[in-house]
């Protein structure tokens, strides 16, 4: 097997497993945001006020989460298009000879 093709299995693990911690943490988070509403719809005595504070607290939460996602998977995307000009870069010559050292 080549190295640039383990490269990409690695690569695609890392972005696979990745993909699947943020969708575990996503239905965490909607969960918690489930919880809260339950607790703050129970809750008669908590303000008007800081039961906002605390509805804009887990929005802001989400919000960022659902940022880190996108920023994470555009910084996969960069690394994936760099791996392949890399790959498409290599002389030809190393190619063979990466493939005559497998056989």
């Amino acid at each position: 097997m080549e190295a640039y093709q383990i490269t990409k299995q690695a690569f695609d693990f890392q972005k696979g497993a990745l993909s699947s911690w943020f969708d575990v943490l996503s239905i965490l988070q909607d969960q918690a945001d489930l919880t809260v509403d339950t607790v703050l719809n129970q809750a008669s005595w908590i303000p008007d006020g800081d039961r906002q504070v605390i509805l804009n607290w887990a929005s802001a939460c989400k919000n960022e989460g659902d940022r880190y996602k996108t920023y994470v998977e555009e910084s996969f995307s960069g690394l994936e298009e760099y791996l392949v000009q890399e790959i498409k870069g290599a002389p030809a010559k190393a190619k063979k000879a990466a493939a005559e050292e497998i056989k």
